[in-house]
């Protein structure tokens, strides 16, 4: 089922606006688009990324490509509010920073 709003543009207006090269709306889109991503890493800058992904395929010979694995899962959340020592956070800290440094690996 379509919802339409009330003097909306049609996904062809819209289309057609947006493939016009002269077009306030296309340029306002990808200004819109723009402001919205601005290509930050997780970790650090670019180059610290890319001097970190070239530091890690030299020395470890177990070095894997992300776009050739599947994820690892997430380790069980730790139950206890008041802790933050216990295997469970620790494993899970531990899965967040592999999870950073394979995100930024991929990105870039």
């Amino acid at each position: 089922m379509l919802l339409w709003l009330k003097n909306a543009l049609s996904p062809q207006e819209i289309r057609d606006k947006i493939m016009d090269p002269t077009s306030e709306f296309q340029r306002q889109i990808v200004e819109y688009l723009e402001s919205v991503h601005i290509g930050e890493f997780l970790t650090g800058s670019k180059d610290e990324v890319e001097d970190q992904i070239n530091i890690e395929k030299s020395e470890n010979k177990k070095y894997q490509d992300p776009t050739q694995t599947l994820p690892d899962a997430p380790p069980p959340l730790c139950n206890d509010k008041a802790c933050n020592n216990c295997s469970d956070c620790e494993a899970l800290e531990s899965w967040w920073k592999r999870f950073r440094k394979i995100t930024d690996d991929l990105i870039f």
